[in-house]
């Protein structure tokens, strides 16, 4: 299924189930799609409820938004999402770069529909923890750059993918910190990460559970980013309970 918002063609998947039950909105991570949720898509489809996935632009077989895009308006256009398919109150599970998106979204009243509950799983947008040897590498590279020497391509692995009309658009999205918005989130939520998460390690799982007042925190072992992948039984389990 296809829908345009903000001028940006839109590719979801969406299963009507009973309708006693709130529809589960699936937010992926960066450089993911509607693909990588599947198996939770599959969860909530089995059981006659509701749920849609969507391929957050430019992924999947979403277009590619304006260059000049950043989280908070990504935020804006899966608020404009909800509003169109015309939902009145859903839960929302998001991964990594969906995390971003859901804790704006969380943070924020609406009058026009409501978030009932929220799972969170490896979710991003936190300030990492950083040590001596990345400042000294920063710092390696400005002064190598500002006396034009030659090095090697400075970002991460994710960045450097990334064809050029995308890079500003990640560098927008990963430079926004959203720790001030966790006191604002009144709803309930439940955090779910691997215990051997490296992209968005334990410790941001801890924070996140101490910021949002009405949370729990769940670690999965033998998991690592993509715990609901790693152990997919666990996780559903997990989620169709809280839900």
């Amino acid at each position: 299924m296809y829908i345009t918002i903000d001028n940006i063609k839109i590719h979801y998947n969406y299963f009507d189930g009973d309708p006693q039950f709130p529809t589960t909105l699936l937010l992926h991570g960066w450089g993911a799609s509607v693909d990588t949720m599947q198996g939770i898509f599959d969860n909530f489809k089995n059981q006659n409820k509701s749920v849609v996935s969507v391929d957050i632009p430019p992924f999947g077989s979403s277009d590619e938004p304006p260059n000049d895009y950043n989280i908070h308006k990504y935020a804006r256009l899966i608020k404009n999402f909800i509003l169109q398919l015309g939902f009145v109150c859903i839960n929302i599970i998001a991964h990594s770069f969906g995390g971003r998106i859901s804790l704006i979204l969380a943070s924020e009243e609406h009058s026009e529909f409501c978030i009932q509950k929220l799972v969170l799983t490896g979710c991003a947008g936190l300030k990492p923890k950083r040590g001596l040897k990345y400042h000294l590498k920063v710092c390696s590279y400005k002064i190598k750059k500002r006396l034009g020497l030659k090095q090697k391509k400075a970002g991460s692995s994710d960045y450097q993918a990334l064809p050029d009309n995308l890079k500003p658009i990640f560098i927008k999205v990963v430079n926004t910190h959203l720790d001030n918005l966790l006191l604002k989130i009144k709803t309930p939520t439940l955090i779910v990460f691997g215990v051997n998460d490296k992209d968005t390690p334990p410790y941001m799982a801890k924070k996140l559970h101490k910021g949002i007042k009405n949370s729990k925190l769940i670690m999965l072992e033998n998991a690592s980013h993509y715990a609901f992948l790693d152990n997919p039984a666990e996780f559903n389990e997990i989620i169709n309970a809280f839900l």
